[in-house]
């Protein structure tokens, strides 16, 4: 394998950024966030610019946008991606890690246009009040996890954490489920990280980046 190549990293350094903050660079953010002169970042950003990558912003000198060719790249990404073949392989890492059974899953609507029909998942028993519940709801969203025990399945429990698209809306879940037999509540932590590094993983592939809600 060859090595890389300074200016070229330096350049998919300077793209990458694009993810952060509201998605404009200006060039002394640049120059401070990568120490280089301000002459090496001119040249970075004129480069890529020409390539219509980054673009100038309008009456803002020095700002600069994503560019249309940064769009046309993702799109041919997007035509490409095969998102059973990601679960897939997403899930086997995570399993080859754990030992345990990993599912990706995601929300079948079956309505047919005369009413709200969705499969449902159950997520108290009976006699758990709404105030209960919205509490534990709360605390799912504050931690990113869920924790299911032996709710669905007496001999199993259940951890799972949210996978986002780009826009950073939910569209799937991935979860671990671990026998009884090998579950124990002090240690849950770890399949709930496991669960969280997968769903992570599979959420960069859709285009979700780090710190997007």
């Amino acid at each position: 394998m060859g090595r890389p190549v300074p200016a070229v990293t330096r350049a998919l350094d300077v793209l990458e950024l694009f993810h952060h903050g509201d998605g404009t660079l200006f060039a002394p953010e640049v120059t401070r966030k990568f120490q280089l002169p301000r002459t090496t970042v001119h040249e970075l950003l004129t480069t890529l610019a020409a390539r219509s990558c980054p673009v100038p912003v309008a009456d803002q000198p020095g700002r600069h946008c994503p560019g249309v060719r940064t769009y046309q790249l993702g799109s041919r990404y997007a035509e490409q991606f095969d998102l059973a073949a990601e679960d897939r392989q997403v899930a086997r890492e995570v399993a080859g890690t754990c030992g345990e059974t990993v599912q990706v899953a995601i929300l079948d609507d079956t309505g047919t246009g005369t009413d709200t029909g969705t499969d449902t998942v159950c997520v108290a028993e009976a006699d758990t009040d709404e105030d209960e519940l919205r509490t534990v709801l709360a605390s799912v969203r504050e931690r990113g996890v869920a924790v299911e025990r032996r709710e669905s399945d007496p001999d199993v429990s259940c951890v799972a954490a949210p996978v986002r698209d780009r826009t950073g809306s939910v569209v799937a879940a991935l979860s671990i489920s671990v026998p009884m037999i090998r579950w124990a509540e002090e240690h849950e932590e770890e399949p709930a990280s496991l669960a969280v590094g997968g769903a992570d993983a599979l959420s960069g592939r859709l285009g979700h980046h780090e710190g997007q809600q």
